[in-house]
């Protein structure tokens, strides 16, 4: 957190964004930025980030808090611009841990918690860490651990992989943490709304027991997005400092009623 905040400090005196946060922050968007690139060389073989482009304008700062869509895994530092809550790195997993998620699918739900120290994660507690061909998805599943904490300068890291056929967030809502990373292995992820697409007075108890549809918390019919699935979001919560009231509003996507399930990592900062 105080690493965090130092650095919105130094960008917020600065008036500046990503592009020049680059030259006044060498030790951390120099170095930090170079580390990601070097995870992301070892990553080429687990999964490709095609580039994609900003959303349209009307998230702009004149309109709150916005999106960015990154092509590589060093320009994840995006989620440090003010006027920024949403980061989303699109990729497409390997074929082979597609494989070994394909094959977990089809077995029970679960859900597991950990905390791990990323200079020597430890996964062998995840209940599919025995399965014959999980190597390449606890290879990947490590690769953006150690990336989540060079970007924030952690040590260790709350890791949350669930497994489920039953909605895990059916309502819209915010996190009460600094920022959490999530991907979905396997199922639709996230959805998610823009600011000027959202009413924040209703969300929670506020909506008075109506659905997200029905209680005014989402102003446009067409307003609900979606993350593209296995994509890597880096999300805005409510802690992250001086940016209280602008965490990303998102939920999870409602059950396909196929008996499909989606299994989804979280990340969070300890």
């Amino acid at each position: 957190m105080n690493f965090i905040a130092k650095h919105l400090h130094l960008i917020k005196r600065s008036s500046v964004h990503i592009a020049r946060v680059r030259s006044l922050l060498p030790s951390f968007h120099g170095l930090r930025a170079s580390r990601l690139n070097g995870l992301g060389v070892h990553m080429t073989a687990l999964a490709r980030a095609p580039v994609m482009q900003p959303l349209p304008s009307r998230t702009a700062l004149a309109t709150g808090p916005r999106a960015v869509f990154v092509p590589t895994i060093a320009d994840l530092c995006a989620i440090y611009q003010e006027d920024v809550n949403l980061v989303v790195l699109s990729r497409t997993l390997a074929p082979s841990v597609q494989s070994v998620v394909r094959e977990l699918a089809a077995g029970p739900d679960f859900t597991a918690t950990l905390r791990v120290y990323a200079p020597q994660p430890d996964l062998s507690s995840l209940p599919f860490a025995d399965h014959e061909r999980a190597a390449p998805l606890l290879a990947d599943m490590t690769c953006w651990l150690q990336a989540f904490c060079e970007l924030f300068d952690a040590e260790q890291v709350g890791l949350r992989i669930c497994h489920s056929r039953s909605v895990m967030c059916p309502r819209f809502h915010i996190d009460r943490v600094p920022v959490r990373l999530v991907c979905a292995y396997s199922g639709p992820s996230m959805q998610w709304l823009a600011e000027p697409d959202v009413d924040r007075s209703r969300l929670g108890h506020r909506a008075g027991g109506l659905s997200d549809e029905e209680s005014g918390l989402i102003r446009r019919s067409d307003a609900i997005q979606q993350i593209p699935p296995q994509a890597i979001a880096l999300c805005r919560g409510d802690s992250w400092p001086g940016r209280a009231g602008r965490a990303l509003v998102h939920r999870s996507p409602a059950n396909l009623g196929d008996g499909s399930a989606r299994m989804v990592m979280t990340l969070d900062m300890l």
